[in-house]
């Protein structure tokens, strides 16, 4: 008998069939960190996996960036209107407007793409995505064209 369901191929005793997966919650739903979860509800799925590492890389170089043009920004505004002693003689007086277009030059482009990154890759729209995943519909092509050749994606 042993041999003859060796043969037959596998076989699966007392094994209780998979659970169904429960429905993803927003996270507005959630009480911790929202990429915890995620990791825990998808741990068995690649794809989903490297879609929820996406957004996490995304969301932190946004911040970084945001952290960047924020400290760029008060930066500029710490040496606004105040007079600079260069070698012997000379001095230098910045102004209010002059110390207005530094900030604007130095702190305006880290910090604006901080925020678009902070607003494209943000946890709404993970859930938007996660949950068109659930439901068999592909991802949104600027998260398709992202994780292709990750977690199994071709």
């Amino acid at each position: 008998m042993l041999l003859a369901l060796l043969l037959a191929g596998r076989a699966w005793a007392q094994t209780a069939p998979p659970a169904p997966p429960t429905a993803l919650l927003p996270p507005a739903q959630v009480p911790g960190p929202y990429r915890a979860y995620l990791t825990e509800h998808y741990a068995a799925d690649a794809r989903a996996l490297a879609v929820v590492r996406l957004f996490e890389r995304r969301q932190r170089g946004g911040r970084i960036w945001a952290a960047a043009g924020a400290a760029a920004g008060v930066g500029g505004l710490l040496l606004g209107n105040r007079t600079y002693s260069l070698a012997g003689n000379t001095t230098v007086t910045l102004q209010a407007s002059t110390a207005a277009l530094l900030v604007a030059a130095l702190a305006g482009p880290p910090l604006a793409v901080g925020v678009s990154k902070l607003a494209r890759f943000n946890n709404a729209r993970l859930y938007a995505a996660l949950q068109a995943y659930d439901e068999g519909q592909p991802l949104p092509k600027y998260v398709a064209r992202r994780v292709r050749g990750q977690g199994g994606w071709q």
